[in-house]
């Protein structure tokens, strides 16, 4: 729901922090081998999240290039088959891993204004 709010330029903070949520428990799952073959996309969704924060600076909305929005569909699809094949173990050891990754500093700090 909220990629599609995203998509038609209706997105809040609420629903680009769902997204970024999605796709940092997307890269964790990969990082515990859980679709790790896509990590690739799943830093590239990532990248287009950034770029889409940084634009929405000056914009003050949350519109998406072309180039993002595939990014974004296939991050979110890596994310969805993730979640399809994961364990809840698994997806706590992912929460878990992002929850490290951000208190340590290691995770690149994107802020919803």
């Amino acid at each position: 729901m909220s990629l599609d709010l995203l998509r038609r330029g209706n997105a809040t903070n609420a629903e680009v922090a769902e997204i970024i949520n999605a796709m940092n428990v997307a890269e964790a799952l990969a990082k515990l081998g859980i679709g790790a073959e896509f990590m690739s996309e799943i830093m590239q969704a990532q990248r287009a999240l950034v770029s889409l924060i940084d634009r929405q600076k000056t914009s003050h909305r949350f519109i998406l290039t072309a180039h993002e929005l595939n990014a974004l569909n296939l991050g979110m699809e890596v994310h969805d088959a993730q979640l399809n094949v994961a364990t809840i173990n698994d997806i706590e050891k992912a929460l878990e891993i992002e929850r490290k990754s951000i208190t340590s500093g290691n995770a690149i700090h994107v802020h919803v204004t």
